[in-house]
């Protein structure tokens, strides 16, 4: 099997047993797995996606919870992105709307950071809106 040194960092609600679908996706298509529990949601994503030059944060008391599940894709391309979502639907995994691709830009956020942006993006495209970057 190749090997794309692809990762899924796995932010989910209490609903674990629906992830256990997308874990065996990621598994058969050979892609890392990282479950992010609340007490890591103040880390950079870059230390959570294991890339070099970002160190672990101090710890904040108390943890955040997200209400929704989330995802951080590293290292996929257009193709493979499209391969993960198919496979998703066709095994009936549940959908998660709250969905980033690692950036050097959102590398150096938090998780709390990156969940409020996306909640945001979410809410004005379902209200038919676009997002400016400088909003």
């Amino acid at each position: 099997m190749k090997t794309f040194n692809e990762m899924i960092l796995f932010y989910h609600s209490h609903k674990s047993d629906e992830m256990k679908k997308w874990k065996g996706i990621c598994l058969r298509m050979g892609i890392r797995v990282r479950e992010i529990a609340p007490e890591q949601f103040h880390q950079p994503l870059g230390y959570l996606a294991g890339l070099s030059g970002f160190a672990a944060a101090e710890p904040v008391d108390p943890p955040k919870t997200f209400s929704e599940p989330m995802l951080v894709l590293k290292n996929f391309t257009s193709k493979r992105m499209d391969e993960l979502f198919r496979q998703a639907k066709k095994a009936g995994a549940p959908h998660i709307p709250l969905k980033a691709v690692l950036t050097e830009q959102n590398s150096t956020w938090d998780s709390v950071t990156l969940y409020q942006e996306l909640c945001k993006e979410h809410a004005a495209m379902q209200q038919g809106n676009t997002i400016h970057p400088d909003n």
